[in-house]
């Protein structure tokens, strides 16, 4: 007989388990903007002149959109079914939301107010799993989530539309991670995207 205790753990292990995805997937992002030098603190020199000004308005629309696109996959949702895992437990569309919502303000928003703030900032990492667990997002109103992503998103890609040329390269260290500049961002916002795009489209097509 399986208990509650039981059930309740599998849950959590399968939870971790798709963060751990997540966040296997954003490292990847994060290989492809830094050219595979992720890993790394120490003298070697990061190249922070690989986006064009050109680079970065092709990535404005798509991360312009992904609140939008949040609304139009998960708004319709009953609370049961927005707290329903995807495929292979991955995460369920109440966790996405406030996941990206939390990453967006915790993480990304951070990075991006430190790397103008300070020269040369430790940017801590974000550490997806922990926080889901100790705010359980299961429990939460999908569209608050969806609001407060909407808003973090807003503000944060406002502020790097309003960078001078010469703050794109603004560099700082980044936990488990190395050396990144601040123009690098805007690509490891829009891979994390679309590896949520991603698992949003197969969580569609299992129910």
């Amino acid at each position: 007989m399986v208990s509650v205790h039981d059930g309740e753990r599998d849950g959590a292990r399968q939870a971790d388990a798709a963060y751990a995805r997540c966040w296997a997937d954003l490292r990847r992002a994060m290989d492809r903007t830094l050219g595979g030098h992720t890993t790394i603190v120490d003298s070697r020199e990061l190249s922070v002149t690989r986006m064009t000004h050109a680079d970065r308005d092709s990535l404005w629309p798509s991360l312009d959109t992904m609140p939008a696109f949040l609304a139009e996959r998960f708004a319709a949702l009953s609370r049961e079914q927005a707290a329903r895992p995807g495929p292979d437990g991955s995460l369920s569309p109440v966790e996405q939301c406030w996941h990206l919502a939390d990453l967006e303000r915790e993480g990304f928003g951070v990075r991006i107010r430190r790397l103008l703030a300070h020269e040369d900032p430790y940017l801590p990492d974000f550490d997806g799993a922990r926080v889901a667990r100790e705010r359980d997002y299961r429990s939460r109103s999908l569209l608050v989530g969806i609001q407060a992503f909407r808003e973090a998103r807003a503000a944060n890609l406002a502020l790097l539309r309003s960078l001078a040329p010469a703050q794109w390269t603004r560099t700082g260290t980044q936990e488990g991670v190395g050396r990144v500049a601040l123009g690098d961002l805007p690509r490891m916002m829009a891979e994390h995207d679309e590896s949520h795009r991603a698992e949003i489209e197969a969580w569609g097509r299992s129910r």
